[in-house]
């Protein structure tokens, strides 16, 4: 069973930490002193499985409405409740006089070790797509998944020492550094299985395939999916049944509201993204 699916999960919330946790890493692990996928994450995620009340709180005071933010969100509260970790900060902004020039998702102590590490955190859906050469570019098209993994480990993941830090960490250093990007890459519906030959792609990375509105019309072996908000793309929570006969009317309306892609699932129970026709100009 697919521990970081719903299906294994009562609480639609654990579902979507579960999805950060222990699903494939996006990118070629650089560091593997951290690793969540254990016994004892799963233990953990399945006794707050049985009451999730302290969590929906903590995420319904939060108010959340983004998804970048809403994991986070997530990642706070196992950092604040976890016995192996203590969460020394998050969302600090690193300043230069009256300059800002960075900002560090998380700084966390791993309570047995006795280390400090820095956590970046990113959600990520990219779409596989060939014009001049193949790339990754997220729904909106102007996000871009090797412009992200060189900011990531270029630009955030760099050593830093702001008297930020050092308050934090009451003048300790940070022992390291760590990367986690969690998601999903879509590649288009009905072509045979590419692969990457990029070097900072986890091969083992979670796949999808995407088409759009025209090609999913004309599509004979898609009789019906299940789509959901982007709230919920992490863990697939709250699907709503939707038959051939209402795909043109219902994508077509959400394109109209401004959506660029629907996460779907199909009866096979892979994932997929419905996109615009226009896309992804």
């Amino acid at each position: 069973m697919n521990l970081s699916e719903q299906g294994h999960w009562r609480s639609a919330l654990v579902a979507d930490l579960a999805f950060i946790l222990l699903s494939p890493s996006l990118i070629t692990e650089s560091n593997t002193k951290v690793n969540f996928n254990t016994l004892e994450a799963i233990q953990w995620l399945e006794g707050i499985d049985k009451d999730d009340t302290s969590l929906r709180l903590f995420i319904e005071g939060n108010n959340t409405r983004k998804l970048g933010w809403y994991a986070e969100q997530l990642m706070t509260f196992f950092f604040k409740n976890n016995p192996f970790y203590r969460l020394l900060g998050n969302n600090i902004q690193l300043f230069d006089g009256k300059t800002t020039i960075g900002e560090i998702d998380f700084i966390i102590e791993d309570i047995r070790s006795k280390e400090i590490f820095q956590l970046e955190l990113a959600t990520k859906f990219y779409l596989y797509y060939e014009l001049n050469e193949p790339i990754f570019i997220g729904p909106n098209s102007v996000d871009n998944f090797e412009r992200k993994f060189y900011h990531l480990t270029e630009k955030q993941l760099q050593p830093k020492e702001t008297n930020e830090i050092i308050q934090i960490t009451g003048n300790r250093k940070i022992d390291f550094q760590v990367p986690l990007m969690k998601g999903i890459l879509f590649y288009p519906l009905n072509q045979k299985k590419i692969d990457t030959y990029f070097s900072y792609i986890n091969p083992n990375h979670q796949r999808g395939w995407y088409t759009n509105l025209s090609g999913l019309l004309s599509s004979k072996d898609i009789n019906e999916l299940y789509a959901t908000t982007k709230l919920d793309w992490l863990s697939m929570s709250g699907k709503k049944r939707i038959s051939r006969d209402e795909f043109q009317a219902y994508f077509s309306v959400l394109f109209e509201e401004g959506h660029r892609a629907v996460m779907v699932k199909n009866n096979k129970d892979e994932r997929g993204l419905i996109i615009t026709d226009s896309w992804p100009n």
